[in-house]
């Protein structure tokens, strides 16, 4: 796991995007899937699926995200199953990628993993659709659960980062307003303490949770 977060820390600071959208960079990493480079190839599958696509609220890359989440993970002493999905586990909801190529190249667990993450089409409220989506992961795997706290510690610290450089305009990117925002974040973060309380990356994620949005 330590060549792997020396990659994905290399990655980070090199953001991945180029203004010609050239993955030279990369090119060692597109090799016969071998599970010794199995998260150097999701990786590479992340970087291709989120070209173009940048953060709410900001203008940085969206592979600064995944591959934030899979440092968590890695971080946290999770498996690699678990470091892949994470950096795979918003292709299928936000990407063209499908479920069966992750399950095809990576393997069932990881595809379950990211199966598990992703929300399910729901053409209801957003409130009403974040309240199934809430439902589902606290009766996920351990896996699951793991990824999707890695996935709102990063989301959480984003949020508050922009929060400070653009105060209330913040909450003009997302569906909802910053008390919604708030409801979400600590609804989600109690359904996930039932499991992970012991874990260190769910006490971060609590703590920051609550420094954010404690007033409301």
């Amino acid at each position: 796991m330590h060549r792997a977060l020396q990659l994905i820390e290399r990655r980070l600071r090199e953001s991945l995007l180029s203004q010609d959208g050239s993955s030279s960079a990369l090119t060692e990493s597109l090799q016969q899937l071998d599970p010794r480079y199995a998260i150097e190839f999701a990786v590479v599958v992340a970087w291709r699926a989120h070209y173009g696509q940048v953060r709410k609220g900001g203008k940085t890359p969206y592979i600064n995200h995944p591959l934030t989440v899979a440092k968590l993970l890695i971080e946290a002493g999770c498996t690699q199953d678990v470091v892949i999905a994470g950096i795979l586990h918003d292709t299928v909801e936000d990407t063209a990628t499908s479920l069966a190529y992750i399950c095809s190249t990576f393997g069932p667990a990881v595809a379950g993993i990211v199966e598990g993450c992703t929300e399910l089409p729901c053409d209801l409220r957003w409130e009403t659709c974040k309240r199934r989506h809430i439902a589902r992961i606290e009766t996920a795997s351990q896996e699951v659960q793991l990824v999707t706290c890695a996935d709102k510690l990063h989301n959480i610290r984003t949020m508050a980062s922009q929060y400070a450089e653009m105060g209330e305009h913040l909450w003009q990117h997302f569906a909802r307003g910053q008390q919604a925002q708030a409801w979400y974040y600590q609804s989600m973060t109690l359904a996930l303490g039932r499991h992970l309380q012991d874990w260190p990356l769910y006490t971060m994620l609590y703590t920051e949770v609550e420094a954010l949005f404690s007033p409301f």
